[in-house]
């Protein structure tokens, strides 16, 4: 018997830098992040040509057939926080 495998698919975006004010983008964009990322590698953390920062915000796994469906609803889903604010 062979089982079906649903795909799942997972949109993210993402803000990199360099030590950027983490606070200060989520009060820009009005959104919190799902995650906020920080090289914890000391011998990586001042290396200029490297991000050391990320600000994230993702899905998750949707079980989605389609990018576009993925795309669609997380541009719904942050235009709706948007709007609340």
């Amino acid at each position: 018997m062979t089982k079906s495998i649903e795909p799942q698919i997972n949109a993210c975006f993402v803000i990199s830098g360099n030590d950027f004010d983490t606070d200060s983008c989520t009060n820009a964009i009005g959104i919190s992040p799902n995650e906020i990322w920080r090289q914890a590698h000391e011998e990586l953390k001042h290396h200029k040509d490297i991000d050391n920062t990320n600000w994230i915000i993702e899905t998750g796994k949707l079980k989605m057939y389609s990018i576009n469906d993925v795309l669609n609803t997380f541009v719904k889903h942050f235009a709706a926080i948007r709007g609340q604010n």
